[in-house]
C-alpha cells in the first residue's frame, strides 16, 4: 500500500488522490513530497521506481526481512536503511524483534518502505522537528531519532518483563520461565546487532555532513546518535544482566528440585522402618511375642517410635 503526503512545517499532511500525479516537476507541486510504502507488492514497487527515477533494487531492499542496515549513495539517490524494533509472532518464540526500513531521499522526495503497515506512520507520528528548505532529510533524521527511542522504551518493557520472571523463578522447578528468559536473551541479541548496524550508518552520515550547511539537521542527527549509544549500552547490560540472571534462575531451579529430592529420600527413610519390621513379622516361622495378645498393638508402637527417631535425626542433621 502506498500513501502520499506532504511535508511543510514541521508536519505531514495526507495527499488524497492517485500518488503517481504528484511529480516534484509538476505544476504548485507540495514543497516535498514524502511516500510511504507498506508492504508493498512487486507492481507498486515497479511503478514508483519508474515513475521517480528509483533503482529497483532500492525500494527492494527493505523487503528482506534479513536486511542489514548500510548507507548507499548514486545518482543523487540516498538510500539509508535501518533495523527497528517490532512486536515478534508467537510461532518465532521470541519476545520482540527488528525489521528493515528503507528511507530514499531526493532534493524534494522521501521515500520510506517497510514490510509492516503503519509502522513508520507510527514511529514518526506523522510529525518532525523545524522547518527549512531539507524536510525530507528531516524526515529521515527524525526516524533515526525515533526508532533509537523505540530501542529504549522496548527495553525498559523488557527489563519489567524480565523482572516479572525473575520473581516468578524464585520459587519455581519448572522449564517455563527459563524458556522466557532464553526469549529475552534472543531479543536482546537482535536488539544488539540492529542498534550496532545503525550506529554505523549513523556515524557514516554524520562523518559526511557538510560542516558550513544544515546546522539544524545535523543536531538532530548528533541527537539520533547520543539516543542511539544509550540504547546500545542498555541493551549491553541487559544481556550481562540477562545471561547471569539465566545461571543463577539455572542453579536456583536444581537447588529446589535438589531440595524436592532430599525430602523425599527422607522420607522414604523413615517409611522403610516399618516396612522392614512388617517384612520380619509376616515370615512364616516363629518370632518373639508372636503369642502375646498385645503383639500387633506393640509393633504398630515400634515402628512409630522408630519411625519419629529417625525423622528427629533427619530435622537435627538438616537433611530433611
Amino acid at each position: 500500500m502506498i500513501h502520499a503526503y506532504s511535508l511543510e512545517n514541521g508536519a505531514s499532511k495526507h495527499l488524497e488522490g492517485e500518488w503517481d500525479g504528484l511529480f516534484p516537476g509538476a505544476d504548485s507541486p507540495p514543497a516535498v513530497v514524502w511516500l510511504n510504502l507498506e508492504n508493498p507488492t512487486p507492481e507498486e514497487c515497479g511503478a514508483v521506481g519508474a515513475r521517480y527515477g528509483i533503482a529497483p533494487d532500492h525500494l527492494h531492499a527493505a523487503l528482506d526481512i534479513n536486511e542489514r542496515p548500510r548507507v548507499e549513495y548514486e545518482d543523487g539517490v540516498l538510500l539509508v536503511i535501518l533495523r527497528i524494533p517490532i512486536s515478534a509472532d508467537k510461532q518465532n518464540r521470541v519476545l520482540l524483534r527488528t525489521c528493515p526500513v528503507a528511507v530514499i531521499l531526493q532534493p524534494d522526495l522521501a521515500i520510506t518502505v517497510c514490510l509492516k503497515e503503519h509502522l513508520t506512520e507510527n514511529l514518526l507520528n506523522r510529525k518532525f522537528p523545524g522547518k527549512g528548505p531539507h524536510l525530507a532529510w528531516r524526515l529521515a533524521l527524525t526516524l533515526f531519532l525515533r526508532a533509537s527511542a523505540a530501542f529504549i522504551e522496548n527495553l525498559r518493557l523488557m527489563d519489567e518483563h524480565v523482572g516479572h520472571i525473575e520473581r516468578t523463578l524464585q520459587e519455581s522447578m519448572q522449564n517455563q520461565e527459563l524458556l522466557r528468559m532464553l526469549h529475552v536473551e534472543k531479543s536482546l541479541i537482535y536488539f544488539l546487532t540492529a542498534l550496532k548496524g545503525n550506529h554505523a550508518v549513523m556515524e557514516k552520515l554524520h562523518g559526511n555532513f557538510p560542516p558550513e550547511e544544515n546546522l539544524g539537521e545535523k543536531d538532530l542527527l548528533e541527537d539520533a546518535l547520543i539516543e542511539n549509544k544509550q540504547a546500545i549500552d542498555m541493551a549491553e547490560i541487559f544481556m550481562q544482566i540477562t545471561v547471569s540472571l539465566g545461571d543463577a534462575f539455572g542453579a536456583i531451579v536444581s537447588n529446589n528440585l535438589n531440595k524436592v529430592m532430599k525430602v523425599l529420600t527422607g522420607l522414604t527413610i523413615v517409611f522403610m522402618v516399618p516396612s522392614i519390621i512388617g517384612a520380619l513379622y509376616g515370615m512364616n516361622v516363629p518370632l518373639p511375642g508372636q503369642e502375646s495378645p498385645f503383639a500387633f498393638a506393640g509393633l504398630c508402637g515400634a515402628c512409630l517410635g522408630i519411625s519419629g527417631a529417625v525423622y528427629w535425626f533427619l530435622r537435627k542433621m538438616r537433611w530433611m
